[in-house]
């Protein structure tokens, strides 16, 4: 039994669920100073959170962006660059 039960069991690492330094999509446009949506990848599964821009600035939908921190349940966010080609 425990060959079947928990064949697929691992131990949870906190770090797997910090959101600080992950990767998201906007997936409801930010406007100045307000509040949009993210959605990121996170043990596995989908998930979504309220955010808004670090700097107060808008972002657009579909943009790239990395969680800075969280405060009182949002994500604060900053638009992720890719780094330039051939560097």
């Amino acid at each position: 039994m425990h060959r079947v039960l928990l064949a697929r069991d691992h131990t949870m690492r906190a770090a797997d669920y910090a959101l600080p330094d992950v990767f998201a999509t906007v997936t409801l446009a930010i406007r100045p100073g307000g509040t949009g949506e993210i959605s990121y990848a996170q043990g596995g599964t989908r998930k979504s959170a309220a955010a808004r821009s670090d700097s107060g600035e808008p972002v657009a939908l579909g943009a790239e962006v990395v969680v800075t921190h969280f405060e009182n349940g949002i994500a604060l966010v900053r638009p992720w660059q890719r780094p330039e080609a051939g560097l």
